[in-house]
């Protein structure tokens, strides 16, 4: 069982997360994609969607390599509609400006989206940690 801790520094307390609180395909996920450079800080709730669509399961994780604040979001999606809708948000929003330019990545079920700071290369590998539907969905 993989548990998410999240420290509140606003507020000075820690929460804890458990994967009871994921579906267990969103708790698949986030166990599967593994990759030493990254490490996982929270589920997503609506509040952390910001002005993307809140279509999908998401949790959001820090690149180590980039820093405490540069990280990504991976998001499980049990409709492709919402799956384009979400990816299609975040590509439209680093068209937008390069401000916000960011890596998207779509596998099967799942969006990736990655801190624009990454090389294409390294967000390459990253995405090509992204496991397979089988492996993921719930049965």
């Amino acid at each position: 069982m993989k548990f998410i801790t999240v420290l509140l520094v606003a507020v000075g307390q820690f929460i804890t997360l458990s994967s009871a609180v994921a579906s267990p395909s969103m708790d698949k996920l986030i166990e599967k994609f593994d990759d030493p450079d990254i490490e996982f800080q929270y589920l997503m709730s609506p509040k952390n969607y910001g002005a993307a669509p809140y279509v999908c399961e998401g949790a959001r994780f820090a690149i180590l390599s980039l820093g405490d604040d540069a990280g990504g979001r991976i998001f499980f999606c049990k409709k492709m509609a919402d799956r384009n809708r979400l990816a299609n948000y975040y590509r439209e929003l680093g068209k937008s400006s390069a401000l916000f330019f960011s890596w998207v990545f779509v596998k099967g079920n799942v969006v990736l989206q990655l801190n624009g700071d990454l090389s294409e290369q390294r967000a390459k590998d990253l995405a090509s940690s992204i496991p397979d539907a089988r492996d993921i969905e719930s049965k």
